[in-house]
């Protein structure tokens, strides 16, 4: 072993090549053939996730279901609760209106990630999801459904198969709970896996308290 130039151990030739550089190698040589595919993607065919589409389709198969039913209060009911549902689908398509303002990229996005810096670009983006995330009062439709994950299913709806941007921008933890409750599985709540991290201050006390006990 012996020190190149810019301080970093050098490598003796005698040695052979490093396990390391076999690895890195090897990852290029897939990530080329990711990249590859995904360049061929427009030939792909894309499906909209059925899934995700679920909690949207069955409020209105709940709706209609509850139409066919007799009785005067069922019919006031079904009325407000569809005047719900057609007030979270109004305001999901203002915030899909402006959803193309809010992604477009810029040239101050590329100086905001080399300074390491919130570009606007990303305030604008978590402005939206915030308004998006404030529906309407709709308590007659909350009876009947999970008014977020409603929300979040009727956002992926407005987006092309090969383009959810928007409906995960603004609801990836919503999407993803559908897509885990419909396939039998389940999501862990964010400020759970924080709790199942520890501290880098945590981890150094007791690294110190185990080299004071040795």
């Amino acid at each position: 072993m012996g020190e190149s130039e810019n301080g970093s151990i050098a490598r003796s030739g005698a040695l052979g090549p490093f396990i390391l550089e076999h690895l890195q190698g090897f990852g290029k040589d897939v990530a080329d053939e990711f990249l590859a595919k995904y360049e061929k993607k427009d030939g792909l065919a894309f499906k909209s996730d059925q899934d995700l589409l679920r909690p949207y389709h069955r409020i209105l198969e709940k709706l209609s279901e509850m139409r066919s039913l007799p009785g005067a209060k069922v019919d006031d009911f079904v009325a407000k609760a569809r005047g719900d549902l057609e007030a979270v689908v109004k305001h999901v398509d203002a915030m899909k209106s402006e959803w193309p303002k809010a992604s477009r990229p810029s040239k101050e996005r590329e100086r905001a990630q080399k300074k390491g810096v919130r570009s606007s670009q990303s305030n604008r983006i978590n402005a939206l999801q915030r308004t998006f995330a404030s529906e309407p009062e709709v308590s007659y439709l909350a009876l009947l459904g999970d008014v977020p994950e409603v929300r979040a299913s009727y956002a992926y709806s407005l987006c092309a198969p090969n383009n959810p941007n928007f409906a995960f921008a603004m609801a990836s933890d919503e999407l993803c709970n559908i897509k885990a409750r419909e396939r039998g599985g389940t999501t862990l709540d964010r400020k759970f896996t924080e709790l199942m991290s520890i501290p880098k201050s945590t981890v150094r006390t007791l690294s110190a308290l185990r080299a004071s006990m040795a």
